[in-house]
């Protein structure tokens, strides 16, 4: 399927649902699962404390979108070694992309 499309085209044809959940897990389900790992993990850390989650490129377009808001054609493939951050800040969280500033998701 993938080499039909291309991978952009798959990757939107996922964000459009027009691939069946039996092949990919719903885009938005994955970014809200992958967001709420990350917020939890955040919330147990201690001061001065960092977590890191290596997850594959396909997860960061999903946060991208469905999480921060950004569409897929505005941040582009992910780069090498791409990433979101997530950080608190006055009780409150944020996460961010090089791209853009950053966005409170709690």
């Amino acid at each position: 399927m993938m080499a039909k499309t291309g991978s952009s085209q798959f990757v939107r044809n996922w964000f459009d649902k027009i691939i069946d959940e039996s092949i990919m897990l719903d885009p938005a389900f994955t970014a809200d699962r992958i967001t709420n790992f990350m917020v939890s993990t955040l919330k147990s850390l201690s001061p001065g404390q960092a977590a890191i989650c290596v997850t594959h490129d396909w997860n960061i377009f999903s946060i991208k979108q469905f999480t921060l808001g950004f569409s897929y054609e505005d941040t582009l493939d992910a780069g090498y070694l791409d990433a979101v951050a997530f950080f608190e800040r006055d009780s409150r969280i944020f996460a961010v992309a090089r791209q853009f500033d950053p966005v409170e998701i709690v």
